[in-house]
C-alpha cells in the first residue's frame, strides 16, 4: 500500500480509502469486518463513511471492528448534511444539524474524534460562515482534527476558502484531498466561470 499526505495537514493515509456506504446494507457486518481485516492487512488506515448511509449503520459496524484495535492506526472520514429525520432540522449545514451530526457520528463509532469531518454538499439555505464557526468550533474542541468539502462545485469551493479567509477562519487541512493525487474536490473546470459573477 502506497500512502499520500491528506493535504497539507501532514496526516499519511492510505492511496486506497475504503468506503463503508455498503456496510449493513448489501454488505453483512460480518462480510464487512472481514473486508476491514483485509484492507487493514494489506496497509489501507483511511475509511469514509456518511452518517445517512442506512441512517448511520456503517459507522456502528466500523465502531464495533474497531474495539479491538488500536484507534491511533486509523483515519476515519465522516461527513454531514443530508436528512437523517423527518424534521426540517434535520437536514442542512447549520449549527444545530452539524452539532447533532458529529455528536451522533461520535455515538455509533465508540469514538472520541473524527479525523477528517466533511461537508457532504453545498447548502443554499445556510450561511457558510455559519457552517465554517461551526465546524472550527468542534476542532478546537477535539471532536474533529480536519475539516474538508465533498461533491462541491467549483465556484462553490472557491467561495467557501474565500469566506474562511475573509473571517479569519484558516480552519485544518481545509480543503479537503480526494483519495488520488489533486486536493481538491471539484466537478468538470467549466465550473470555474460562474465563480467570477458571484464575487461582482
Amino acid at each position: 500500500m502506497e500512502y499520500r499526505m491528506l493535504g497539507k495537514t501532514g496526516v499519511g493515509v492510505s492511496e486506497l480509502c475504503l468506503g463503508a456506504m455498503t456496510f449493513g446494507r448489501e454488505t453483512s457486518e460480518q462480510d464487512s469486518h472481514r473486508m476491514l481485516d483485509r484492507f487493514a492487512e494489506t496497509g489501507g488506515n483511511f475509511i469514509d463513511m456518511v452518517d445517512v448511509y442506512t441512517h448511520g449503520v456503517p459507522e456502528e459496524i466500523v465502531g464495533r471492528w474497531l474495539k479491538d484495535k488500536r484507534r491511533s492506526d486509523y483515519v476515519l472520514a465522516a461527513k454531514v448534511r443530508f436528512p437523517m429525520g423527518e424534521s426540517s432540522n434535520d437536514v442542512g449545514l447549520t449549527r444545530k444539524r452539524t452539532l447533532d451530526g458529529v455528536e451522533a457520528s461520535l455515538r455509533r463509532l465508540s469514538t472520541d474524534t473524527i479525523e477528517l469531518y466533511q461537508v457532504h454538499a453545498w447548502d443554499p439555505l445556510t450561511s457558510m460562515d455559519e457552517t465554517l464557526s461551526t465546524l472550527n468550533d468542534l476542532v478546537r474542541k477535539g471532536w474533529i482534527r480536519y475539516i474538508g468539502v465533498s461533491n462541491f462545485w467549483a465556484w462553490q469551493l472557491q467561495k467557501t476558502i474565500y469566506t474562511s479567509r475573509m473571517h479569519g477562519r484558516g480552519g485544518k487541512g481545509f480543503p479537503r484531498c480526494n483519495h488520488s493525487k489533486t486536493c481538491y474536490v471539484v466537478p468538470p473546470s467549466s465550473s470555474y466561470c460562474p465563480w467570477r459573477n458571484t464575487r461582482g
